[in-house]
């Protein structure tokens, strides 16, 4: 399946999907080269509702779902940001790089 059928598929059930992403999108072109790039878009699809309505960009997506762990990291996104980050004015930049990394959950704790 080709990149612009992915997109097409996943916007057509999630209109939010196509606000973030582009056709030409860089972000979504190195998301899909990645291991397991269809599923992480699958994933993002998924949750995209609720990324686009707090301000997350494709960028940010990237930098969540590049690395180890990204589904537990998308989960603890959608369980949490609106009631323990959102309220602290943390937005998408500020939490794509808090999980970036290795040790994302003990700086979660905080």
């Amino acid at each position: 399946m080709s990149l612009d059928d992915i997109i097409e598929q996943l916007g057509k059930n999630n209109e939010s999907f196509t606000h973030i992403f582009q056709r030409d999108d860089k972000n979504i072109q190195r998301i899909i080269s990645t291991k397991n790039g269809e599923t992480k878009l699958r994933s993002i699809a998924g949750i995209s509702d609720f990324l686009f309505k707090n301000g997350f960009n494709s960028y940010h997506y990237f930098s969540i779902v590049v690395g180890k762990g990204w589904e537990e990291k998308l989960e603890w996104i959608a369980a949490n940001y609106e009631a323990l980050l959102k309220p602290m004015e943390f937005n998408g930049s500020h939490v794509s790089q808090i999980v970036r990394n290795k040790g994302w959950e003990e700086k979660l704790e905080w």
